[in-house]
């Protein structure tokens, strides 16, 4: 069947269903000036390669679409697991950040109560921290130690005073507690060579502060020594002492600490070497009656 149009004669077939192609978008689209009988023929010979395309035969095609959308889709995953990535590890930094703040926070708090518990009162007569290292046999003492200022506890009067007195002279440090009697009996000894040698040999007691014996302590002590059968009727002392002790670490009472006139330390010993009643070697008198 034929029908005119615009002056032109075109065939009209029967309806056929087409399946339309890539090209066929194409012609319809821009409406050449081609005929539509050369437009007939151009499907009729395209429609075996459209048959090709719905049964699978045109692979070359459809595999290179394939690969670029699963290239697409990979590469929309890989960016947003590579987000949930950075972000993970910016909360992770901030926690980080958090916790280590606090834990130095509570390091200089922690650090800084140490260091006040380490501080000696006032009234302990050392001031500031300790810098001096234990001294041994054969040290010279230190500048400060002749003018480091000690509480001194005279019959139950406190001063303060340094050792500068005794510069120059023998001076023997007797490390005492209220606990230890022979620290006490030792004394009549003691002061029978004081009496002596008078000036030329000077005996300090020295109560550390890790005997913990305190004022009232001390008190009850010098109370009692009035009414008791010994050479010592009253203590002279220096108390609450920490100080001497980091000098001369020691682990029992008594214990002495012999400075020469030159400034050294002669010896140290937890025997009382003024004591008439031992000889040399400076055996306990009650151990050779025993024999």
């Amino acid at each position: 069947m034929q029908k005119t149009c615009n002056r032109e004669s075109y065939a009209l077939f029967p309806r056929e269903r087409i399946v339309p192609t890539s090209g066929v978008s194409i012609g319809l689209y821009f409406k050449t000036d081609r005929k539509l009988n050369v437009l007939k023929n151009y499907i009729q010979t395209r429609k075996g390669e459209t048959k090709s395309l719905f049964i699978g035969q045109d692979l070359p095609l459809n595999t290179k679409y394939y690969k670029q959308l699963w290239t697409v889709v990979v590469s929309n995953w890989l960016t947003y697991i590579m987000l949930l990535a950075f972000n993970f590890v910016l909360c992770l930094l901030k926690a980080i950040k958090v916790i280590a703040i606090s834990s130095i926070m509570m390091i200089a708090v922690f650090h800084s109560l140490c260091l006040s518990a380490q501080t000696p009162r006032k009234d302990s007569g050392v001031e500031g921290l300790l810098t001096n290292r234990p001294l041994n046999i054969g040290d010279a003492m230190p500048d400060d130690f002749w003018e480091q200022e000690f509480m001194i506890y005279n019959n139950g009067v406190l001063s303060k005073s340094n050792l500068s007195a005794y510069k120059g002279k023998l001076l023997v440090l007797d490390f005492w507690s209220t606990t230890c009697s022979p620290c006490l009996i030792h004394q009549s000894e003691i002061n029978h060579y004081k009496k002596l040698y008078g000036d030329n040999i000077n005996v300090v007691m020295v109560n550390p502060v890790i005997t913990r014996d305190n004022l009232q302590k001390i008190d009850k002590l010098n109370a009692a020594l009035k009414n008791r059968a010994l050479a010592i009727h009253s203590i002279y002392s220096i108390i609450e002492d920490d100080y001497l002790h980091r000098l001369f670490p020691f682990n029992g009472f008594p214990f002495y600490v012999w400075i020469h006139p030159n400034g050294n330390i002669q010896t140290y010993t937890m025997r009382n070497l003024l004591d008439r009643h031992y000889q040399a070697p400076f055996i306990d008198p009650v151990i050779l009656n025993a024999d």
